[in-house]
């Protein structure tokens, strides 16, 4: 399937909806062309969450990556399987990554690097 800039723009408005996305993201699915925003569909297999017990279980990185971890594993978890649409919006340094489920268009997880910290939810 393929996306067209006013895709993006229908994306734009989902996740400016929702409070925890920053203002540079919205912005920045608004005003940049589609072939500079990456964006994917697809699926997480349970194994990918059975990783990421494992490693909140073990906190290789310490107590902050594991709150990450444990995010992306509640977010991930009950979708296994089911249709995602990945976006990836860039700003000089800061990087965003957004998960929406194709089925209903909700906002699944939403994780954001800024200024070298990481945001998630």
């Amino acid at each position: 399937m393929t996306l067209k800039q006013s895709d993006l723009h229908l994306l734009a408005k989902e996740f400016a909806k929702d409070n925890r996305t920053p203002m540079w993201v919205v912005r920045r699915l608004v005003q940049t062309p589609i072939s500079e925003i990456e964006i994917e569909y697809h699926t997480f297999a349970k194994s990918y969450t059975d990783f990421l017990l494992e490693q909140i279980e073990l906190q290789p990185r310490g107590p902050e990556w594991t709150k990450v971890l444990a995010s992306r594993y509640h977010a991930f978890q009950p979708v296994v399987g089911q249709l995602l649409l990945r976006v990836d919006a860039k700003n000089g340094d800061d990087d965003f990554v957004g998960h929406i489920r194709v089925l209903d268009s909700e906002i699944i997880h939403i994780e954001y690097f800024e200024n070298n910290r990481t945001y998630t939810s």
